[in-house]
């Protein structure tokens, strides 16, 4: 199967908008997405084997102080930090269970007093950038695309199926004509 921006596009978007009890849910449909439909892509490829080899020093995964480690590193050339956000978001998307999603985010903002979809853009404020560029990276080295849903007939002639109702027959005439379409 082949890669749909279109469809990118609105998992991202979903991803953005997303309150705190759906944002798990809209991070790991795009993952599965992604991992469905991207072939031969090697800066995808370069992202996942990023992960791969970081993923034990994500914050869940070791650091006692998830929101210390947070808010005090950030790499600091912008290619790393692009590789950084992909693997904090394919890291939430593995989590075994919701409980520890809570903790993740929870302890992402330094104690601050704030309900959870307060603390979902908070996040969002710190990686999200990031992770645009870096899935706008793969999305140009992908080397197969379908926009199917776009795609027009082509060709200028058009076949006029009708009933009985020659008036209404001759105005769609007219009317494909103005539109430059033989009939």
């Amino acid at each position: 199967m082949a890669l749909k921006i279109k469809t990118v596009r609105f998992l991202l978007e979903r991803i953005s908008h997303s309150t705190y009890k759906d944002y798990l849910n809209a991070l790991k449909q795009l993952f599965f997405y992604l991992k469905g439909n991207i072939k031969d892509n090697p800066i995808y490829d370069e992202y996942v084997l990023y992960y791969e080899n970081n993923k034990d020093t994500l914050p869940m995964n070791s650091n006692p102080d998830p929101s210390r480690y947070f808010n005090e590193f950030m790499p600091p050339d912008f290619e790393t930090a692009k590789l950084y956000s992909f693997m904090v978001f394919k890291g939430l998307t593995d989590l075994n269970n919701e409980d520890l999603f809570t903790n993740y985010i929870e302890d992402f903002i330094l104690s601050r007093e704030s309900s959870f979809d307060l603390l979902t853009i908070d996040f969002n404020k710190r990686f999200y950038a990031y992770f645009l560029n870096a899935i706008e990276d793969i999305l140009n080295a992908n080397p197969e695309f379908s926009d199917s849903d776009n795609e027009r007939p082509q060709g200028k002639f058009t076949f006029i199926i009708h009933g009985h109702d020659n008036f209404l027959k001759t105005e769609t005439q007219l009317l494909l004509k103005l539109a430059g379409i033989n009939n």
